[in-house]
């Protein structure tokens, strides 16, 4: 259905009155000029032979969209128009503002009005420092004939900002420093690029001294800044054992083509020292150690090796090597506790002119022996296969060459006393380990956390297009019959799950199944919605899969 709404506009009292008769659809205004003279009182009847009412098709549109970021807000600013039989000053446009901060999560954090003029602007200062910022702009809707107009609604086209994210400026446009060693006795200064509100930005000119204080010369001025916002200069060519200090000033140019230059940076330093070490490996072969594995530099002098647990923990030396004839080295660390992540620095140092020169860090993380809980998607893979994706073997016998058997012991009941079983089962070789360890660990459980087991299974090829588990040898199965699998309602494997009635049937809450937890087996229970679910209570899987 088309809708009509007229607009009556006095140009003076010598020239007609003029009636827009405006249509909304979709994306496009519509409009009809009707002279005064054609207008006729509603209680009279039509004069025969009018000619079809001829629309104009209007287009509102946004451009030149531009942003200006300052030390403490981002300003805004655009243009809208339509088509030009009618003029803009006739609509009042609603503009919505979004932002995002990862580009592709956009919030509503305004709507603005054009107040019938052509040039919007809109003033952020709801932000941080340190942020990059991504903006849109969408007209939303307008008033026909100003502000007390009829209000309608209009689904602009979006104008995204989207060639480079915003930040604020840096205070008194002056970017901070770090460096860095690399090998090869180079230093690499590194700053972001910033923003001098009202300015627009010349170049970067990087001093450079052998002394803190004093003795600064010129040695880069950095003018190719189009479309860059990171940048960088490396250092080489000096000798072992030379400090050097660096610091930065900014050119920046007004409105009259007048240039200035701010004040220094921060000031940075580093000394020119020996290479890295390279970690060949961080490994677990036993519980609750590791070894570390790197190759000898030759301009070395030793080694200093650091550990610390977690992201957030600081690193404690607890090995120094005080010579330097190997090829490689294998440092053993003991007392780890699994589950929890290692963090490893290897230093090579060598004592020259007096001093010590260290090289940069080499860090490696260690890897725990056993799987353990929480442990992510990424390194389960590397556990099991070497890398970081999944495998699928093609055939039984492929996949056979890498599970392993292993014997266990288990609690079973006779005639109602625990007696002691073993199970012989295949699994996977890089998890055989972890699978013991579980087992052992459910073996010591005592009294009514005691789960008996008289049947469980590990390896089983279910063919080559399978997805499960099993065809791994990442999936146990444990008293199939009393741990039945029911899928929306259906039962699927076994016959029932009663832990109240049958102590075969394994509780949803024991220590029995937190072991399993603890070494990264979880149970596969899952609920997608009140009637679609799927609950193998037999099955705990290593990858939480069939």
């Amino acid at each position: 259905m088309i809708n009509k709404h007229r607009l009556l506009s006095i140009v003076s009292f010598f020239m007609c009155i003029c009636l827009f008769v405006v249509t909304i659809s979709a994306n496009t205004i519509s409009a009809k000029i009707v002279m005064a003279d054609e207008i006729t009182d509603d209680t009279e009847e039509d004069t025969e032979g009018d000619g079809e009412e001829e629309y104009t098709d209007i287009d509102f549109t946004l451009s030149d969209f531009t942003i200006t970021p300052s030390v403490n807000y981002i300003m805004l600013n655009w243009n809208v128009s339509c088509t030009d039989e009618l003029d803009i000053s006739f609509f009042n446009v609603m503009v919505d503002v979004y932002r995002s901060t990862d580009g592709t999560n956009y919030t509503n954090i305004a709507s603005v009005e054009s107040g019938l003029n052509s040039e919007m602007s809109f003033t952020d200062s709801q932000i941080e420092k340190g942020i990059y910022y991504y903006y849109k702009i969408k007209i939303t809707g307008y008033y026909v004939g100003g502000s007390y107009g009829e209000y309608h609604a209009y689904q602009g086209v979006e104008l995204i900002y989207d060639n480079n994210p915003i930040a604020l400026a840096a205070e008194d446009f002056i970017p901070q420093l770090s460096i860095t060693a690399l090998n090869g006795r180079k230093l690499k200064v590194s700053w972001e690029k910033t923003y001098p509100y009202g300015y627009t930005l010349i170049a970067y000119k990087l001093y450079r001294s052998t002394e803190k204080d004093t003795g600064f010369t010129l040695i880069k001025s950095i003018n190719d800044l189009a479309d860059q916002y990171n940048y960088s200069y490396i250092e080489e060519g000096f000798d072992l054992g030379t400090r050097l200090y660096y610091k930065l000033r900014v050119v920046y140019e007004d409105g009259l083509g007048d240039r200035y230059e701010s004040n220094y940076s921060n000031v940075v330093t580093r000394m020119i020292t020996i290479d890295k070490p390279v970690i060949t490996g961080a490994v677990s072969n036993k519980a609750s150690r590791m070894t570390v594995s790197f190759n000898k530099l030759e301009e070395a002098d030793g080694y200093y090796l650091y550990i610390k647990k977690g992201a957030s923990g600081a690193y404690k030396k607890f090995k120094t090597i005080s010579v330097n004839n190997k090829a490689s080295y294998k440092v053993v660390k003991k007392k780890l506790t699994n589950g929890k992540k290692y963090f490893i620095r290897v230093v090579a140092y060598k004592n020259y002119n007096g001093q010590v020169l260290k090289s940069a860090s080499a860090i490696g993380r260690y890897v725990n022996y056993y799987a353990y809980k929480n442990e992510s998607y990424k390194q389960k893979m590397k556990r099991i296969f070497g890398k970081s994706t999944y495998k699928y073997y093609k055939s039984q016998a492929a996949a056979l060459k890498h599970m392993k058997s292993i014997t266990i012991k288990v609690w079973d009941l006779k005639n109602g006393k625990y007696y002691t079983r073993t199970f012989t089962i295949l699994v996977h070789k890089n998890i055989a380990s972890t699978v013991k360890q579980i087992f052992r660990e459910i073996y010591k459980l005592k009294g009514k956390n005691r789960i008996p087991i008289h049947d469980i299974g590990g390896f089983s090829w279910r063919g080559a297009g399978s997805t499960s588990e099993h065809n791994q040898g990442l999936a146990i199965d444990i008293n199939a019959n009393e741990n039945y699998m029911i899928r929306n309602g259906v039962v699927q494997a076994g016959s029932f799950w009663k832990p109240k009635k049958s102590k075969y049937s394994i509780p949803k809450k024991c220590k029995f199944v937190n072991i399993m937890k603890k070494y990264g087996f979880d149970r596969c229970i899952w609920n997608y919605s009140k009637t679609e679910y799927v609950r193998d209570y037999m099955h705990f899987s290593y990858n939480e899969g069939r």
